[in-house]
């Protein structure tokens, strides 16, 4: 949380023409050597405690920097859109005599690691640093453990910064490996990191559409900037669509940070419209009773999100959602006992809230036509039950039609 604040205040600053630039640039390169100096390095085992908190500081830090300050033109996200830019900045890097800029290794989109020789060449600053990430991440010391989670949120700062690189091959197929990671911490990382990509994009189309209304002057820049976020906007988008599938399942992990995340993400793209939200009701709805609270009021809201437009979707998928919510609870939390009242949730109580409360409440028992579906389709439920029976059959032989997987096929 300091580290990311005191980012914040040196990228506030440095709006400022008269700052100092070169300082930044010194301390991007002190973290980058760092990651240089032992890019070799499969395991840290025998590594002085020293090293082993310098490369975890630097994993982090050298993309934190990277989405405060654009190393390659110069410019803070800040000030590219309220000043012009300097006529020349004084990067705080060492030039190498300049090599070759042909890809090598098991990605041929991305610059040689050995790409200037430990020094940040001015112009291919970025490049250099996703290469190195991608470096440890495949095959230095990230490949497992707290390092790898390190290295994933550093690298996704990096990606807020140019979100074009997770349409690269590597970030591309690492993203893929950190969703059906078996780490839950590299679950949670990777899809808060997305749902940041897509809330800095908002900011920025936002802080364009302030400078617009309030400066006429600059509305053609202004202009200009709507474009290219909506342009890294579809990319994010782009990027997301393809693991759709998998974050339904991320909804319902087994890991309740890794649930809160993709809530999170989940609302975020629902807010945007960047996503068909018919998929996701049924998850949803079932983590409205989610035993951590602020998942469970997350969840809520994102489904009165999609219930503004789509009510009828929202209480079409009530009975699948009771289904499902009675097999996670029994998978998860060894107990189907719920309660009612809100109210009734405190720091004390270890329960969770029954999705007969504030969801049927809001979504359900408004509309006169929705219950009255909602407790036809329920006797539905039951009424091949009478007829098993009249056969005389056992009601347990009924069980399976109760299967909470139904939901699945039909969502």
């Amino acid at each position: 949380v300091t580290s990311i604040s005191g980012a914040k205040c040196w990228s506030a600053l440095l709006c400022n023409k008269n700052c100092d630039h070169h300082l930044i640039g010194q301390t991007l390169q002190a973290f980058y050597s760092v990651l240089w100096t032992y890019r070799k390095e499969t395991s840290l085992q025998t590594a002085s405690f020293g090293i082993k908190g310098s490369i975890h500081r630097s994993l982090f830090q050298l993309g934190l920097l990277c989405q405060a300050y654009d190393f390659d033109m110069g410019l803070s996200p800040q000030s590219a859109i309220t000043v012009s830019a300097p006529s020349s900045v004084s990067s705080g890097f060492a030039t190498p005599p300049r090599r070759s800029l042909s890809p090598v290794g098991d990605y041929a989109d991305l610059l040689p690691v050995e790409f200037g020789g430990g020094d940040l060449v001015p112009g291919h600053v970025n490049e250099q640093i996703l290469s190195m990430y991608m470096h440890y991440l495949s095959d230095g010391c990230a490949q497992g453990g707290k390092y790898l989670a390190r290295a994933i949120a550093g690298l996704g700062c990096l990606f807020v910064r140019r979100p074009k690189y997770m349409l690269r091959t590597g970030p591309h197929e690492l993203i893929s490996r950190s969703l059906t990671s078996s780490d839950a911490d590299v679950r949670r990382v990777i899809l808060s990191t997305l749902c940041r990509i897509l809330q800095e994009e908002e900011s920025k189309i936002e802080e364009a559409h302030r400078i617009a209304v309030s400066n006429r002057q600059t509305a053609n820049f202004a202009a200009q900037v709507y474009g290219d976020q909506d342009a890294e906007s579809s990319i994010a988008s782009a990027v997301i669509q393809v693991h759709q599938s998998k974050f339904r399942e991320l909804l319902l992990d087994s890991d309740a940070n890794v649930r809160y995340s993709c809530v999170n993400l989940i609302l975020t793209l629902l807010r945007q419209g960047l996503m068909n939200p018919l998929p996701f009701i049924v998850p949803l709805e079932v983590l409205v009773s989610d035993d951590d609270t602020t998942t469970s009021r997350l969840a809520y809201r994102a489904v009165m999100t999609i219930a503004e437009k789509a009510p009828h979707h929202v209480s079409g998928k009530f009975i699948d959602a009771l289904s499902a919510s009675f097999d996670f609870k029994v998978k998860y939390f060894s107990s189907t006992v719920a309660v009612t009242d809100e109210s009734a949730l405190d720091d004390s109580y270890t329960g969770f809230l029954s999705i007969f409360s504030r969801l049927y409440v809001s979504a359900i028992q408004p509309s006169n036509r929705f219950t009255h579906k909602f407790l036809d389709a329920s006797l539905g439920i039951f009424r091949p039950l009478l007829h098993l029976i009249e056969k005389g059959s056992k009601p347990t032989a009924f069980s399976s039609s109760l299967s909470p997987s139904r939901y699945q096929d039909g969502a």
